[in-house]
């Protein structure tokens, strides 16, 4: 148990590691560790068990701060302003839409495949994590990164309202 615990900690880092020498972002290293990883240890589960709270304790809450403190909204000037309401627009109708077309060509009713088309942004976390190596790498400039930090977050915040008006209680 204490093994793989030192090797689930360890080996992401030591991938990190190698792969920002060989001139990759960090965060691809410990994806790919995590790829790579066989998945069939009997422990797996007291494993997570032990990792859950320090990861949701500490390691989110930093993430999120981190995010936070690279986005400058003071940066959205003028028509800046007017892109990010067609960038959380777009972003929506593209995954609303593509995901209820889907649903639609499968046979679902247009109510289910509308709460369907919704849950893609659900997704924000995910990313946060992908937009956060952008300027890392010189991808994304700050209005840009913070535009798009704005569409993960109101696309994420209005999921739960959208599948309340798709999927009233009955």
């Amino acid at each position: 148990m204490v093994n793989e615990l030192t090797s689930l900690l360890i080996f992401p880092f030591i991938s990190s590691w190698v792969s920002g020498i060989a001139g990759i972002h960090a965060l691809f290293g410990a994806f790919l560790a995590d790829v790579v990883r066989p998945r069939s240890t009997a422990n797996l589960e007291m494993v997570a068990e032990r990792i859950e709270p320090i990861t949701m304790a500490i390691l989110i809450p930093l993430f999120f701060s981190y995010t936070g403190l690279r986005t400058n909204i003071g940066t959205l000037q003028g028509n800046l302003r007017l892109s990010v309401l067609s960038i959380i627009a777009i972003a929506t109708a593209s995954k609303v839409g593509g995901a209820f077309a889907g649903a639609r060509i499968m046979g679902l009713n247009t109510r289910n495949a509308l709460s369907l088309g919704w849950l893609p942004n659900t997704r924000g976390l995910v990313e946060l994590v992908v937009l956060n190596v952008g300027p890392d790498i010189g991808i994304l400039s700050p209005p840009l990164f913070s535009m798009m930090v704005l569409m993960a977050v109101a696309t994420t915040m209005t999921t739960t309202p959208a599948l309340k008006l798709a999927l009233p209680a009955e």
